[in-house]
Order: structure tokens, then C-alpha cells, then sequence
């Protein structure tokens, strides 16, 4: 074998090497981002607004609608 085939070879190797350490962090990365429940909001705020009466409104009144 010459030089030249030994160090692509190496390379080769560490390319699998890397994969190989690599792919079971990414992986165990994405498991944990897709095992995230979505049943609640991401964002919420609270707020009051002034209707056209002047009257102020919250969330609660318009709970159940």
C-alpha cells in the first residue's frame, strides 16, 4: 500500500468514526425536541382593551366563545 491510499483510508476512517459519535447526539437531540408536548401554548399574554363603550375587556369575557 502506498502513502496515498493509507491516508484516505484515515480519512475515511475518522469520517466513520465521527458519524458514528455523532449521529447518537444529534439524534438524542431531536427525540427530545419531537417528545415535547404541544398542548400547551407557546406564547400567552394577557391583555385589556377598551371596547367602543369604553368599557374595558379582558380574556375572561370572552371565555367559552
Amino acid at each position: 500500500m502506498s502513502i496515498a491510499s493509507v491516508r484516505k483510508f484515515l480519512w475515511v476512517l475518522a469520517g466513520i468514526v465521527a458519524l458514528a459519535f455523532g449521529w447518537p447526539q444529534l439524534w438524542s437531540e431531536y427525540r427530545a425536541d419531537s417528545a415535547l408536548t404541544e398542548t400547551d401554548p407557546a406564547f400567552v399574554a394577557e391583555f385589556k382593551l377598551a371596547d367602543h363603550q369604553g368599557m374595558v375587556r379582558t380574556e375572561g369575557d370572552f371565555d367559552g366563545r
